[in-house]
Protein backbone atom coordinates (compact mmCIF):
# COMPACT_ATOMS: atom_id res chain seq x y z
CA UNK A 1 0.00 0.00 0.00
CA UNK A 2 1.20 3.49 -0.90
CA UNK A 3 -0.64 6.76 -0.18
CA UNK A 4 -4.05 6.87 1.45
CA UNK A 5 -6.74 9.47 2.19
CA UNK A 6 -10.03 9.45 4.09
CA UNK A 7 -13.13 10.65 2.21
CA UNK A 8 -14.62 13.98 3.42
CA UNK A 9 -17.65 12.26 4.95
CA UNK A 10 -15.43 9.79 6.83
CA UNK A 11 -17.05 6.72 5.28
CA UNK A 12 -14.23 5.47 3.04
CA UNK A 13 -10.48 5.17 2.74
CA UNK A 14 -8.90 5.55 -0.69
CA UNK A 15 -5.43 4.11 -1.20
CA UNK A 16 -2.93 3.13 -3.85
CA UNK A 17 -1.60 -0.42 -3.82
CA UNK A 18 0.19 -3.06 -5.86
CA UNK A 19 -1.60 -6.36 -5.32
CA UNK A 20 0.19 -8.16 -8.18
CA UNK A 21 3.09 -10.28 -6.88
CA UNK A 22 4.52 -10.72 -10.38
CA UNK A 23 4.68 -7.07 -11.54
CA UNK A 24 4.90 -3.55 -10.14
CA UNK A 25 1.41 -2.40 -11.17
CA UNK A 26 -0.30 0.13 -8.91
CA UNK A 27 -4.01 0.92 -8.86
CA UNK A 28 -6.24 3.21 -6.79
CA UNK A 29 -8.76 1.51 -4.52
CA UNK A 30 -11.42 2.39 -1.98
CA UNK A 31 -12.71 0.50 1.02
CA UNK A 32 -15.16 1.19 3.85
CA UNK A 33 -13.37 2.92 6.72
CA UNK A 34 -14.18 0.03 9.07
CA UNK A 35 -13.17 -2.65 6.55
CA UNK A 36 -15.06 -4.61 3.94
CA UNK A 37 -15.15 -5.02 0.19
CA UNK A 38 -12.35 -3.28 -1.74
CA UNK A 39 -13.29 -1.58 -5.01
CA UNK A 40 -10.91 -0.46 -7.75
CA UNK A 41 -11.31 3.24 -8.62
CA UNK A 42 -8.54 3.75 -11.21
CA UNK A 43 -5.73 1.82 -12.87
CA UNK A 44 -3.85 -0.40 -12.75
CA UNK A 45 -1.10 1.66 -14.35
CA UNK A 46 1.44 0.12 -16.68
CA UNK A 47 4.28 -1.67 -14.92
CA UNK A 48 6.73 0.71 -13.24
CA UNK A 49 4.42 3.76 -13.38
CA UNK A 50 3.19 5.45 -10.22
CA UNK A 51 0.39 7.36 -8.57
CA UNK A 52 2.35 10.26 -7.09
CA UNK A 53 -0.57 11.87 -5.24
CA UNK A 54 -4.35 12.11 -5.21
CA UNK A 55 -7.06 14.28 -3.66
CA UNK A 56 -10.78 13.76 -3.08
CA UNK A 57 -13.13 16.61 -4.01
CA UNK A 58 -14.85 18.33 -1.06
CA UNK A 59 -18.21 16.77 -1.98
CA UNK A 60 -16.61 13.31 -2.08
CA UNK A 61 -17.72 12.58 -5.66
CA UNK A 62 -14.47 12.92 -7.59
CA UNK A 63 -10.83 11.91 -7.27
CA UNK A 64 -8.06 13.91 -8.92
CA UNK A 65 -4.82 11.95 -9.17
CA UNK A 66 -1.29 12.70 -10.32
CA UNK A 67 0.35 9.85 -12.24
CA UNK A 68 2.55 9.13 -15.25
CA UNK A 69 -0.34 7.14 -16.70
CA UNK A 70 0.06 8.03 -20.38
CA UNK A 71 3.75 8.95 -20.67
CA UNK A 72 6.39 7.34 -18.45
CA UNK A 73 8.14 9.91 -16.29
CA UNK A 74 5.76 12.76 -17.27
CA UNK A 75 3.05 13.02 -14.58
CA UNK A 76 -0.36 14.38 -15.54
CA UNK A 77 -3.60 15.07 -13.68
CA UNK A 78 -6.62 12.81 -14.11
CA UNK A 79 -10.24 13.01 -12.98
CA UNK A 80 -12.20 9.87 -12.07
CA UNK A 81 -15.43 9.24 -10.20
CA UNK A 82 -14.96 7.95 -6.66
CA UNK A 83 -17.13 5.05 -7.83
CA UNK A 84 -14.60 4.19 -10.54
CA UNK A 85 -14.91 4.40 -14.30
CA UNK A 86 -12.96 5.98 -17.14
CA UNK A 87 -10.32 8.50 -16.04
CA UNK A 88 -10.08 11.79 -17.97
CA UNK A 89 -6.81 13.73 -18.27
CA UNK A 90 -7.39 17.34 -17.19
CA UNK A 91 -3.84 18.77 -17.37
CA UNK A 92 -2.19 19.91 -20.57
CA UNK A 93 -1.77 17.38 -23.32
CA UNK A 94 0.04 14.14 -23.99
CA UNK A 95 2.73 15.87 -26.04
CA UNK A 96 5.99 14.15 -25.03
CA UNK A 97 7.79 17.22 -23.74
CA UNK A 98 8.16 19.02 -20.43
CA UNK A 99 8.48 17.41 -17.03
CA UNK A 100 4.74 17.37 -16.38
CA UNK A 101 2.81 18.30 -13.27
CA UNK A 102 4.73 18.85 -10.05
CA UNK A 103 1.95 19.43 -7.48
CA UNK A 104 -1.74 20.36 -7.36
CA UNK A 105 -4.69 21.18 -5.12
CA UNK A 106 -8.48 21.34 -5.41
CA UNK A 107 -10.25 24.59 -4.57
CA UNK A 108 -12.34 24.52 -1.36
CA UNK A 109 -15.57 24.80 -3.40
CA UNK A 110 -14.52 21.81 -5.54
CA UNK A 111 -14.81 23.62 -8.86
CA UNK A 112 -11.18 24.13 -9.86
CA UNK A 113 -7.84 22.34 -9.83
CA UNK A 114 -4.73 24.53 -9.56
CA UNK A 115 -1.35 23.02 -10.38
CA UNK A 116 2.34 23.66 -10.99
CA UNK A 117 3.82 22.17 -14.15
CA UNK A 118 6.48 22.33 -16.83
CA UNK A 119 4.31 21.85 -19.92
CA UNK A 120 6.52 23.59 -22.50
CA UNK A 121 9.79 21.62 -22.42
CA UNK A 122 11.66 24.70 -21.23
CA UNK A 123 12.27 23.55 -17.65
CA UNK A 124 10.14 26.42 -16.29
CA UNK A 125 7.54 25.61 -13.63
CA UNK A 126 4.41 27.70 -14.13
CA UNK A 127 0.98 27.99 -12.51
CA UNK A 128 -2.23 26.73 -14.14
CA UNK A 129 -5.90 26.27 -13.31
CA UNK A 130 -8.50 24.01 -14.93
CA UNK A 131 -12.08 23.03 -14.18
CA UNK A 132 -12.27 19.89 -12.04
CA UNK A 133 -14.24 18.29 -14.89
CA UNK A 134 -11.55 19.12 -17.46
CA UNK A 135 -11.38 21.46 -20.45
CA UNK A 136 -8.89 24.12 -21.48
CA UNK A 137 -6.38 25.07 -18.81
CA UNK A 138 -5.45 28.68 -17.97
CA UNK A 139 -1.92 29.84 -17.23
CA UNK A 140 -2.20 32.06 -14.14
CA UNK A 141 1.24 33.69 -14.11
CA UNK A 142 2.40 36.19 -16.73
CA UNK A 143 5.68 35.69 -18.60
CA UNK A 144 8.37 35.04 -16.00
CA UNK A 145 11.79 36.63 -15.74
CA UNK A 146 14.47 34.61 -17.48
CA UNK A 147 15.36 31.75 -15.14
CA UNK A 148 12.25 32.34 -13.00
CA UNK A 149 9.79 29.73 -11.69
CA UNK A 150 6.63 29.59 -9.64
CA UNK A 151 7.74 27.91 -6.40
CA UNK A 152 4.49 27.31 -4.51
CA UNK A 153 0.87 28.43 -4.25
CA UNK A 154 -2.16 28.42 -1.98
CA UNK A 155 -5.85 28.81 -2.77
CA UNK A 156 -7.95 31.26 -0.77
CA UNK A 157 -10.70 29.87 1.44
CA UNK A 158 -13.42 31.32 -0.78
CA UNK A 159 -11.82 29.68 -3.87
CA UNK A 160 -11.62 33.00 -5.73
CA UNK A 161 -7.88 33.65 -5.56
CA UNK A 162 -4.50 32.01 -5.77
CA UNK A 163 -1.48 33.39 -3.93
CA UNK A 164 1.77 32.27 -5.52
CA UNK A 165 5.41 32.55 -4.58
CA UNK A 166 7.68 33.15 -7.57
CA UNK A 167 10.71 34.93 -8.94
CA UNK A 168 8.33 36.39 -11.50
CA UNK A 169 9.92 39.81 -12.07
CA UNK A 170 13.60 39.17 -11.23
CA UNK A 171 15.40 35.84 -11.30
CA UNK A 172 16.30 34.82 -7.76
CA UNK A 173 14.04 37.46 -6.12
CA UNK A 174 11.10 35.52 -4.69
CA UNK A 175 7.95 37.52 -4.05
CA UNK A 176 4.22 36.98 -3.43
CA UNK A 177 1.54 37.57 -6.06
CA UNK A 178 -2.25 37.42 -6.18
CA UNK A 179 -4.18 36.21 -9.22
CA UNK A 180 -7.87 35.27 -9.68
CA UNK A 181 -8.29 31.48 -9.76
CA UNK A 182 -9.85 31.69 -13.21
CA UNK A 183 -7.07 33.85 -14.60
CA UNK A 184 -6.48 37.57 -14.84
CA UNK A 185 -4.00 40.18 -13.71
CA UNK A 186 -1.22 38.99 -11.39
CA UNK A 187 -0.60 41.58 -8.64
CA UNK A 188 2.45 41.71 -6.39
CA UNK A 189 1.28 41.83 -2.77
CA UNK A 190 4.52 42.28 -0.82
CA UNK A 191 6.16 45.67 -0.35
CA UNK A 192 9.35 46.46 -2.31
CA UNK A 193 12.25 44.40 -1.00
CA UNK A 194 15.58 45.72 0.12
CA UNK A 195 18.57 44.91 -2.06
CA UNK A 196 19.66 41.27 -1.67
Amino acid sequence: VGNFRISPDGSMVLFTADFDPSAETYALYRAPIDGGDIMQVAGPLAEGREFEDFRISPDGSTVIYLADENIAGRPGLYNVSIDGGIAIQISGSDAPFGDGVERFDISPDGSTVVYLADQDDDGVIELYSVSITGGADTKLNPALASGGDVKSFQLSGDSSSVIHHADQDDNGVHELYHVPAGGGVSTKINAPLAAN
